[in-house]
């Protein structure tokens, strides 16, 4: 079961650097940001589904259903983080942000962006979501952030890992452009 009776989403902020000025990114990409192997919204859904008991893996990238068989009977989400941690080449099927201006180290020299919407966030229980509307209370608590009150209903989706106080937070789905802007504040 992926559904749950979540609350309207918590207003969060990401941040994530680009070396494209906030103009060139805009042509270059109107849609958002996007992963070098991006998903559309089905392929988003059916991955995310994987962590909650979905089998059906048809229709997603070939590497990604290598991992995925990798992962085992019952794939979880620290299965993931770790797939996103030690992948840093052109596969990547999501698009890393962080919680903070250090936007994970790669900030330095680079244009930094603010990413801000409206999220749920979740954590994999036995029955499935399980909304946490206090978000992660535990460095190795990884959740799913989403736009809706479930996956099949998520247009955003979302993990949240890392160090609770220094988190990823890496889209399996675009970033929208209407969610973006240049940070003008202090690093």
């Amino acid at each position: 079961m992926t559904t749950s009776s979540a609350q309207p989403g918590a207003k969060l902020t990401f941040y994530r650097a680009d070396n494209r000025t906030y103009e060139k990114l805009q042509q270059s990409s109107p849609e958002g940001f996007t992963a070098w192997v991006p998903l559309n919204i089905e392929q988003a859904r059916k991955f995310a589904s994987i962590f909650v008991g979905g089998k059906d893996t048809s229709g997603l990238p070939k590497h990604v259903v290598e991992n995925i068989g990798k992962w085992g009977r019952t794939p979880r989400l620290n299965d993931l983080s770790t797939y996103i941690k030690y992948t840093k080449d052109k596969s990547t099927v999501w698009v890393s942000t962080a919680i903070n201006t250090e936007a994970g180290g790669q900030s330095a020299g680079a244009p930094l962006y603010e990413i801000t919407m409206a999220l749920n966030e979740f954590k994999i229980g036995r029955n499935g979501l399980e909304p946490l509307p206090g978000g992660r209370r535990k460095n190795m608590e990884f959740s799913l952030l989403l736009d809706g009150s479930s996956i099949e209903t998520s247009q955003v989706i979302a993990l949240n890992h890392g160090p609770k106080d220094d988190a990823e937070v890496s889209f399996l789905t675009p970033i929208p452009m209407s969610n973006i802007k240049q940070y003008t504040g202090e690093r």
